[in-house]
């Protein structure tokens, strides 16, 4: 993933993908889990979660040694999960067997079993994107709880935050292009 000092490829790997139904995967959960998440999850946070989540499993992967190949957002998408999970277990003050076990399911299932012949799943992305997401769900349920607008009238994002949120993925959009003909380059 960072080959060449080339850190750059923590973030832009995250638009990057090696096969066309890894990419299809990928646009429709980050697009689909938006739908069903409260408003507390406003699109700034959302993708706050989703890139912190993202670059931790990018990280994650890094120790798996220089070899190692990884390309994709199933990191941020794993954050994306955690983070719902754990945003509702902080809420309820408890741990639901239920979900735990959904969440252990989905991990499980798309982590280690290759869905339509998906090949190089990358569990490591998925182990440290969703700590990630168990990290930020409960943060962002505190923050939001001790908060002097409440959790019910901060669930907008100001547009400032979309304007700059829009800004980021752009640039990591064109750093992933640039990326993508480097390699083609090299190769």
């Amino acid at each position: 993933m960072v080959f060449g000092h080339a850190y750059w490829q923590l973030f832009t790997s995250i638009f990057v993908t090696d096969s066309f139904e890894d990419a299809l995967f990928n646009a429709l959960a980050v697009i689909v889990l938006e739908l069903f998440l409260p408003e507390t999850f406003n699109k700034t946070r959302y993708f706050a979660i989703f890139f912190f989540a993202a670059i931790l499993g990018n990280i994650f992967t890094l120790f798996e040694g220089p070899y190692y190949a990884s390309a994709g957002a199933s990191g941020g998408i794993f954050g994306i999960f955690a983070a719902a999970f754990a945003y509702n277990w902080a809420e309820q003050k408890r741990i639901v067997g239920a979900t735990l076990a959904l969440f252990l399911i989905l991990f499980i299932g798309s982590s280690f079993i290759s869905p339509f012949g998906v090949q190089g799943i990358d569990w490591i992305a998925h182990l440290g994107g969703s700590i990630a997401g168990f990290i930020a769900g409960p943060l962002l349920y505190y923050s939001l709880k001790n908060s002097d607008t409440g959790i019910g009238l901060s669930s907008r994002s100001t547009t400032v935050n979309q304007i700059v949120l829009g800004l980021i993925i752009a640039l990591m959009v064109i750093g992933s292009i640039i990326q993508f003909l480097i390699f083609l380059v090299t190769v």
